[in-house]
């Protein structure tokens, strides 16, 4: 897979709902790309995700999604969201199954495995139950 083929990737997967939640393009080298929303607004739009109040020493002037994976295989290997993965965001959200979901997609295929990004982060961005117990490990 070539970077461009891996940039136009992730535009048509996870464009729409990054752009929408306030994140730039994505930035990175061989292994991963990382996408980047201001702190201050991302804390203002999704009070509801733990991402949103970072303890003081986590405190930036961004808060980062990190996609990591091996471009020559095109697996996926991990997706974090300022540290915490988007998995456990998710569960934390109340949405254990596409948490679960989106922990089996590791090790998938990029082209099959960003859909299932993108529905965890939409389903983030968007889904404000009462917060889940801290997920099982």
């Amino acid at each position: 897979m070539t970077d461009d083929d891996l940039l136009s990737l992730l535009s048509q997967m996870l464009g729409p709902t990054l752009e929408a939640a306030g994140f730039g393009e994505a930035q990175g080298g061989w292994d991963g790309v990382t996408f980047c929303a201001a702190q201050a607004d991302f804390t203002e739009r999704f009070p509801w995700l733990p991402q949103a109040h970072p303890e003081d020493w986590q405190r930036g002037s961004s808060t980062d999604l990190v996609i990591e994976f091996d471009q020559t295989t095109g697996l996926l290997g991990r997706v974090d969201l300022e540290g915490i993965t988007l998995a456990a965001t998710v569960y934390r959200v109340g949405r254990g199954e596409l948490a679960a979901r989106l922990k089996s997609s590791m090790g998938w295929p990029l082209a099959e495995s960003l859909p299932i990004v993108a529905e965890a982060l939409d389903a983030a961005f968007t889904h404000r139950e009462e917060p889940a117990a801290e997920p099982p490990e």
